[in-house]
């Protein structure tokens, strides 16, 4: 995630993919970034159980209203819906801008948005979804 983050520092724009193994599991990296922003997405990849599909993303128009994050979710609540709402590092992953953690057709992942000064969040974000999908998938 160095190499990353230098890569990110040194040029103004550009886009880098990333696949790597932890746990027996197969996890996608991608980042792609311009000038101000860093667009982020991490996938797991190829369970072997087949769950219902569902996207969880932050209300923002809703959240300014009522004064409190206010969350969506989309598809059919599930146990695992449930787990992922009730996780602590999920709400945490969901205070960045435009996130979205999804489940879909065995595929676990979160997208978000960074501007660029905060490029050092990246190695967090992968460790809070390390953990999330730990938490959510083998208890």
């Amino acid at each position: 995630m160095e190499k990353i983050i230098a890569d990110i520092s040194k040029l103004p724009n550009g886009e880098k993919k990333i696949f790597k193994q932890y746990k027996n599991l197969n996890f996608e990296i991608n980042i792609k970034w311009n000038r101000k922003k860093i667009y982020f997405s991490i996938k797991y990849y190829r369970f072997s159980f087949e769950l219902a599909d569902f996207r969880i993303t932050r209300d923002p128009f809703m959240s300014f209203i009522a004064r409190y994050p206010n969350y969506s979710l989309y598809g059919k609540s599930s146990k695992t819906s449930n787990k992922v709402l009730s996780n602590k590092y999920a709400i945490k992953l969901l205070e960045y801008k435009n996130p979205e953690i999804k489940f879909d057709k065995g595929n676990f992942s979160f997208k978000c948005r960074l501007k660029r000064r905060n490029l050092n969040e990246l190695e967090t974000i992968t460790l809070y979804f390390k953990k999330l999908s730990d938490d959510v998938f083998n208890s």
